[in-house]
Parts: C-alpha cells; sequence; structure tokens
C-alpha cells in the first residue's frame, strides 16, 4: 500500500510537466527580426526601431518558443542582408529533422517605409517583394509584424481594414498567414521618447508578457496581443502631433482554436499583479527602462512574464500614485500586493517648445515617473544582539542580506542565503535560502527555500521547498514542496507535493500528498489524502482513513466511513442459506465503499447472531450494479457449558459478489453468492460449521481452512 500510495504522489507531481513537453513538442517556430533606424538620406534617423527589434526577439525567445538557433536578428542591415536571410532559413528549415507537429515562421520589422515597400538603408524592399519572400517560406503559418509608417498598404490587397479584428485561428491543423501592421496605408507609426519605444512595438511587447492575457490562462494568443496592442496605440496616439495611429491586419488562416504567441510559464521569472492592485501600470528594469505598460482595471490577478532582476513598478490608479521595488528571481514569481505599494508625488514635467515630437501631448508614461528611485543594497553579513529594522517600510532603500545572525530575533527586509536566530526571524519582504530558528520564523512575503524553526513558520505569501518545524507551520498562499510539522500545517493557497503532521493539516487545495496522524481538510484534492480523518470538497485521487468526507469524489476512498454527497447511502437487507437474516448500512463514493454489517439465526433457534465491519468496490452499469466486497465477522452463540462464559465467539472472514437491478427510485433487488472462511488460530470453533465446505490441508496443522459458500438474495433502499 505504502509503495501504491508514493507512486500516485509521484504521477500527481509529475503530470504538469508531461503535459507542457507534449505541448511543446507541437510547435517550431523560426523568426527573421529586423530592425533599422536608417531609411536614406532624406529621412529622419529613428532612435529605436534597432531597440524594438531586440525587444520582440527577447519576448518571442523568452516566452514564444522562439529559440535563438532558430532566429535571425538584424540590426540597421543592408537590403542584401535581408533577402540572403530568408534564403539561409529557407534552407535550415528545409534540412531540419523534427518530430513537431505544426512548423511556423514570425518576420517582424522595424523601422522606415512609405506606400511602395520598406526602406531599408538606402534601398527599398517593395511589398509584392515581401509578401513573396515570406509566402515562400515553407511552414505550416507564417506571421508578419510590421511596424513601420503607411505599412497598411501592404496588407490593403487583402482586405486589411483600420478596426480591431474576430479571428479564428487555429491548434495543430492551422494552416496559413497572419500579417500585423502598426499603421494603415495614409498614417505615420510614431516612436516616443518617453517609452524608448515606438507606441505599436512597446504596446504588443507589453501584451505579449502578459498584459494582453484577457482571458487570464497563463498563454497570449494572436488574437489577444492585436486586440491589446491596437487599443492601446490607438489611445496613446489620439493627441499626439501626427494623430491617430491605427493598427491593420491581413488574417488568411484555416483550423479551429487560438494560435498562442506566448507562453507565461515558460519564463525563468515572472511577476504577480494581485487582485488588489489596478490602474495604469509601469514597470521599469534597474537602468529604468520602461519594459511593460498596462491598464489593469479589473479585480483578477494577472501575471507578466520577465527576466531575473530588480524592477520598479509604479501604478497609477486614477491619479493616485504609488510604487513598490521588486526583485525577480530565476525559477520562480513574486507577487505584487497592494500593501507593497508606497504613495509618491508626481514629478513636474515642462513641454518642449517648438521642437517636432510625435509625442507633443503629455505623456503619461513621463509624468508619473517619481523623483526618487530605489536604492538596491546588499549585506553579506549582519550580526545583532537587539531587535533591529534594516530600512523603513515606505524607505526607498530595499535591502538584501547574504546571512543574518542574532541572538534574540533576525529582522530584515529581504533575505537570500541564511537566516539564524536563538528567538526568531522577522523577514519583512521574500526568503530566498534558509531561515533556521529555535522558536520561531515569520516571513511576511514568499518564501522560496527552507525554513526550520523549534516552535513554529509563518509565511504569509507563497512558498516553496521546504517549511519544517516542531510545533506547526502556517502559509498564507500557495505552497510547492515539504511542509512538515510535528503537530499541524496550515496553508492558505494549494499545496503542491507533500503536506504531512503529526496532528492535522489544512489546506486550500492539494496537489499531491496530504497525510497526519489524525485530520486532513482541503478543497480539492489531486493526489492521496491520508489520515484518520480526511475532508475534501473534490478528490480525483485516493482517500484513506477511518472517515472520509467529501462532495465528489472520482478517484475512491479507503474507510470504514465513506461519506459522499453524490456517493453510496445504502440500507441492504438479505437472507442466505444458513437461515441468517442480515442487514447492512454502506456509505462510500460512487465505486467505493465501507459498510457496517450485522445478521441473526432466526430460523434454527441457534441463538447465533453476528457484527462485522468490511470494505467493498461497486461497478454501475446502468440500472444494473455489481458489489464486491469483505469484511470480518464476530460470530456469537449460546452455550450450553453451565461453566463457560454465557457465549462462544469465534472471528470469521468473509466475502461477497452480488448483482442487483434498481426498479426505481430509492428501490433495489439484488442476490449473489458469498463465502466464510474458517481458519485454524482465528479463534476457531468448528462447531460454528453447519453447512456443505471446502477444505484445503495446511502443513504442520490438525485442522484445515474450511470454506462455506453461502447463496443470497434481498432488497436495498437509496
Amino acid at each position: 500500500m505504502k509503495r501504491i500510495i508514493f507512486c500516485l504522489a509521484v504521477v500527481c507531481l509529475a503530470a504538469p510537466a508531461l503535459v507542457a513537453a507534449n505541448e511543446s513538442a507541437a510547435l517550431e517556430r523560426y523568426g527573421i527580426i529586423v530592425g533599422s533606424n536608417e531609411g536614406g538620406p532624406e529621412r529622419v534617423s529613428l532612435r529605436f526601431a534597432a531597440s524594438d527589434a531586440q525587444a520582440f526577439a527577447a519576448v518571442m525567445q523568452d516566452m514564444g518558443g522562439l529559440p535563438v538557433s532558430n532566429r535571425v536578428l538584424l540590426l540597421n542591415p543592408m537590403l542584401d542582408n535581408v533577402v540572403r536571410a530568408f534564403a539561409d532559413m529557407g534552407k535550415k528549415i528545409a534540412a531540419a529533422k523534427s518530430e513537431a507537429k505544426r512548423r511556423e515562421f514570425v518576420f517582424y520589422y522595424s523601422g522606415h517605409s512609405d506606400e511602395e515597400g520598406l526602406l531599408i538603408g538606402e534601398q527599398r524592399l517593395g511589398y509584392k517583394e515581401l509578401r513573396t519572400l515570406i509566402t515562400g517560406v515553407n511552414t505550416d503559418v507564417r506571421m508578419a509584424v510590421i511596424d513601420s509608417c503607411a505599412s497598411g498598404v501592404f496588407i490593403r490587397a487583402k482586405g486589411g481594414v483600420q478596426r480591431p479584428p474576430f479571428m479564428q485561428d487555429a491548434a495543430v491543423e492551422m494552416k496559413g498567414y497572419a500579417f500585423l501592421t502598426s499603421s494603415s496605408e495614409t498614417e505615420a507609426a510614431q516612436e516616443s521618447d518617453n517609452i524608448e519605444a515606438s507606441f505599436f512595438t512597446h504596446y504588443l511587447v507589453s501584451g505579449l508578457r502578459g498584459a494582453a492575457d484577457a482571458s487570464r490562462d497563463g498563454v497570449v494568443t494572436l488574437n489577444e496581443a492585436y486586440q491589446y496592442a491596437f487599443n492601446e496605440t490607438l489611445v496613446r496616439t489620439e493627441r499626439t502631433q501626427f494623430g491617430p495611429q491605427h493598427p491593420s491586419y491581413d488574417i488568411q488562416l484555416t483550423g479551429t482554436g487560438d494560435l498562442v504567441l506566448t507562453d507565461l510559464r515558460e519564463t525563468s521569472a515572472g511577476l504577480l499583479i494581485d487582485d488588489a492592485v489596478t490602474g495604469r501600470i509601469y514597470i521599469r528594469d534597474a537602468a529604468k527602462k520602461l519594459v511593460v505598460e498596462l491598464n489593469k482595471q479589473d479585480k483578477g490577478s494577472l501575471e507578466i512574464g520577465l527576466s531575473p532582476g530588480d524592477y520598479t513598478v509604479l501604478v497609477d490608479a486614477q491619479g493616485a500614485l504609488s510604487q513598490a521595488a521588486v526583485r525577480l528571481s530565476s525559477g520562480r514569481r513574486a507577487i505584487l500586493r497592494a500593501s507593497d505599494l508606497r504613495a509618491v508625488q508626481p514629478e513636474g514635467t515642462v513641454r518642449r517648445g517648438d521642437e517636432p515630437d510625435a509625442d507633443a501631448a503629455p505623456d503619461s508614461a513621463g509624468e508619473t515617473e517619481p523623483a526618487d528611485d530605489f536604492v538596491f543594497q546588499f549585506n553579506v553579513l549582519r550580526l545583532t544582539l537587539f531587535p533591529t529594522r534594516v530600512a523603513r517600510p515606505n524607505s526607498n532603500v530595499v535591502v538584501t542580506n547574504n546571512v543574518l545572525i542574532n541572538l534574540t530575533v533576525g529582522r530584515a527586509q529581504t533575505v537570500a542565503g541564511a537566516a539564524v536566530s536563538v528567538f526568531g526571524c522577522i523577514i519583512e519582504n521574500d526568503l530566498y535560502g534558509f531561515a533556521g530558528s529555535s522558536l520561531f520564523t515569520v516571513v511576511n512575503g514568499d518564501m522560496a527555500g527552507a525554513a526550520a524553526s523549534g516552535l513554529f513558520n509563518i509565511v504569509n505569501g507563497r512558498a516553496g521547498y521546504v517549511q519544517t518545524a516542531g510545533l506547526f507551520n502556517v502559509s498564507g498562499g500557495d505552497f510547492a514542496g515539504a511542509q512538515l510539522s510535528g503537530l499541524f500545517n496550515v496553508s492558505g493557497g494549494t499545496v503542491s507535493g507533500v503536506q504531512a503532521a503529526g496532528l492535522f493539516n489544512s489546506a486550500g487545495n492539494v496537489n499531491g500528498l496530504q497525510t497526519s496522524g489524525l485530520f486532513n481538510g482541503a478543497g480539492d484534492v489531486n493526489g492521496a489524502q491520508i489520515g484518520v480523518i480526511n475532508t475534501a470538497k473534490n478528490v480525483r485521487g485516493v482517500q484513506i482513513g477511518l472517515v472520509n468526507i467529501s462532495e465528489n469524489n472520482d478517484g475512491f476512498a479507503l474507510g470504514l466511513f465513506n461519506i459522499e454527497k453524490n456517493g453510496i447511502h445504502d440500507i441492504e437487507a438479505w437472507q442466505d442459506m444458513s437461515g441468517f437474516t442480515n442487514v447492512a448500512f454502506k456509505l462510500g463514493t460512487k465505486i467505493s465503499y465501507g459498510m457496517i454489517l450485522g445478521g441473526c439465526d432466526f430460523a434454527n433457534g441457534s441463538q447465533s447472531w453476528y457484527v462485522g465491519a468490511g470494505f467493498g468496490f461497486r461497478i454501475p452499469i446502468g440500472p444494473f450494479f455489481i458489489d464486491l466486497d469483505a469484511a470480518m465477522l464476530a460470530r456469537y452463540r449460546a452455550t450450553q457449558d453451565v461453566l463457560a462464559t454465557p457465549f462462544e465467539s469465534t472471528l470469521v472472514p468473509q466475502a461477497r459478489l452480488k448483482a442487483g437491478f434498481r426498479l426505481g427510485g430509492a428501490f433495489s433487488i439484488f442476490a449473489g453468492v458469498g463465502a466464510q472462511v474458517y481458519i485454524p488460530g482465528l479463534l476457531y470453533d468448528s462447531e460454528f460449521m453447519a453447512d456443505s465446505l471446502f477444505s484445503i490441508p495446511i502443513d504442520g496443522s490438525a485442522q484445515p481452512v474450511n470454506i462455506v459458500p453461502r447463496a443470497f438474495f434481498g432488497i436495498q433502499l437509496f
């Protein structure tokens, strides 16, 4: 049984990784990405075309399944370089031996263009020639993103329009192409000094990093990305000097489903914006470059995929400004909560004079940039005798400690390494590493590592790896790893891994194993619950205990009292060939049950009766059902010896196989065959056996094992 439980836990923990691996094997992407600041001597040099191309390449590499080996990135190239890149890419795709079910090609261009074609350096690549190059790539799906002036001409012949699209995209069977442009055939594509990018690419990349995930399913589709880029580009350019900019599209795809462009689960780090944080949100990296801008107005949480590093997040909630510093580490997600934000004052700005400016209207991204920046400090070793705070809660100083040793209370903002204290550790933000204490450990943010304490641990955010204590563990968010305690564990979110305690466990949901000496409580369980009493809302797996309670169980429950809202609640009575009248009460899931049973020999007047308990399985087949169960019976009868005890007893194992038919409502009839087994040494008394039997001799024993078969029939209620 232990081996079975271990296998179930391993399967539950490994299933998500197997699914992700299968999905990634279904797709292979190739791409040519071009950024050209120069458009000939008669045109002003652009500032951000090359960096736009780099930003698009980065997001497709991090989250879009476009590896460097399948990508060509050209910055300020000549026309010959672009044409040669298409030829080389065609040869690479033809020579590739891939098991992918679908292959896709992405072409991205940021730079100058006019009504006739792309202006690359001092040369022009005509739209007709460009279309021929793209459609000539031998892949199932071809996509082009062109961020340049008058780029809508490229798709005009195919009916591109100046409005948001409704697209029916595809899954593995998808074929065709999708062309997206940043403007119509008569409009200028605009770039901004404040965001240091073109409007269209800036919002397209922000959308691909998660801002466009309207469905909150962890992936961004072509429809979501285009819709987000269209709306944000139009809103931000309505009051600029060159007027509103309308992205356009031409979609010719066949198939069903959505074409996924980026998967947030593929990033090495990420930021989960809590549901309570709303407003226009600006995320800048350590170099103060704006990497993501989004307008979050709903109350749902939203995940943004980013690279590991330090970021500053500014939130503009209808003019009320607040900001927070966030550190993202590889392999984990950080959470931005409303409590992490501190109020700031907007910085005053002045319009430029007569200098031509495509972003002449006040830019909120520039106006709302805070005057005071966050300062990041690192401490290698800190030793203190009394409770200390490294920095004020609302300070702009962010301190990370690698080792923190205290004789009383260890207190720090962030610990990346170890925090050791005789009395306890209080960590204001996040813990990456190990915190050990003889009394308690408190982490107000997230924990990724190990926390050990002689008394208890408390983590207000999400926790990962190992949390162990002599008394109890508390985790306010999700937990991934092992939560171990001598007394009890509490997790407010989902436990993915193992939650084990000497007394009881409580969790929002469980994906893995939840085991305790007394009580387990959870919402949805995908895996196993093992304890004396197990309670859950929905179970896909197994519950093992004396009492198992659930609203819905799609697996099975092994116990004496298995209570499921939609399961088995039966009372049955039957008569067997020996003259015994029997009754049983059953509780269980749709396919398994525990039972208490008893009977008495009224027909022979032998003053013989029994009580027992057992476990069984049911196979429902429409109105029919088949039950197979086993029980241990304690049989009694009145003794004839006045010098002995009033009753004689013996223990008898019993097995039954029956078939039943539901007549309607709560009433059923059934019939079957059973067998009672009399085993020498098990309070054996041969005088209890009165019917025909099969004997199985045992070497070295004078008494054989005797099997007494009995047919029976009866009725069942409920």
